[in-house]
C-alpha cells in the first residue's frame, strides 16, 4: 500500500543518482488500483543527492513499513550500511562544464548573469510596449521573473551545500542581490544605456 508520498523531480545542474523511478510513457500501476496516474508518471522515487562531501538518501515510500513488499526493506538497510561519515558518493558529482569544476563559484554565477541579461531584454520590451501589447509583454516578464525566482534562487541555494563556508556566505549574499534584482525588473523601467554586464555589476553578480 502506497499513499500520500512525494515524487521528485530532478532540477538542472542536479547532483546524485536516481535509484527507482516510475515509467514515463505507461501507467505506473502494477496491480490493484492506483489513483491520479499522472501524478508519478516520470518521476523518481528514490534518491541519492550529493550534499557537500556526503550524500542523502531521499524515499518517496515508507521502505520499512509492514504494507511494503520484503524488497523494500533494502532500501532502508542498504542507506544504513552505506553510511560512515568518512564514505564518499558512489559515483563523481556532475559538473555542467570544465570551467565549473575549476571554479565552482562561477558555475553558480554565470547562470545567473545570463538570466539577468534576459530579464533585461524583457524589461525593456515591456516599458517600450503599447496598448495590447504592452498586455503580452507583461506577462511574459513576470513569468520569466517568477521562474528566476522559484527556480534559480533555489539552484543558488541548493549550490551553496558543495561550496566551504566563505562560498556559502557568498551565496547568501548572492541570494539576496538577486531577489532585490527580480523586485526591480519587475516593477522598474531600466536605463538603455544598462547592457546585462552593467547589470549584474549593479547587483553585485560577479
Amino acid at each position: 500500500m502506497f499513499e500520500l508520498g512525494p515524487a521528485f523531480e530532478t532540477r538542472a545542474g542536479f547532483r546524485g543518482t536516481i535509484l527507482a523511478g516510475y515509467p514515463k510513457d505507461s501507467n505506473p500501476l502494477a496491480s490493484g488500483y492506483l489513483l491520479h496516474p499522472e501524478r508519478i508518471q516520470g518521476k523518481a522515487a528514490a534518491l541519492e543527492v550529493f550534499y557537500g562531501e556526503g550524500r542523502v538518501y531521499l524515499f518517496g515510500f515508507r521502505p520499512q513499513w509492514r504494507g511494503q513488499s520484503h524488497g523494500t526493506y533494502k532500501f532502508f538497510m542498504n542507506a544504513i550500511f552505506d553510511s560512515p561519515a568518512a564514505a564518499k558518493p558512489t559515483s563523481a558529482p556532475k559538473t555542467s562544464a570544465a570551467a565549473g569544476a575549476a571554479d565552482p563559484w562561477r558555475a553558480v554565477v554565470a547562470p545567473v548573469q545570463g538570466d539577468l541579461a534576459v530579464l533585461l531584454g524583457l524589461n525593456r520590451a515591456f516599458h517600450s510596449a503599447r496598448g495590447s501589447a504592452a498586455v503580452e509583454e507583461r506577462a511574459k516578464l513576470t513569468a520569466a521573473v517568477d521562474k528566476f525566482e522559484r527556480e534559480r534562487i533555489l539552484e543558488v541555494q541548493d549550490s551553496a551545500g558543495a561550496l566551504d563556508e566563505a562560498g556559502r556566505k557568498k551565496a547568501a549574499a548572492l541570494v539576496k542581490a538577486m531577489r532585490t534584482a527580480a523586485a526591480d525588473l519587475r516593477s522598474k523601467e531600466m536605463e538603455e544605456s544598462l547592457d546585462g554586464a552593467g547589470l549584474a555589476e549593479r547587483y553585485k553578480v560577479e
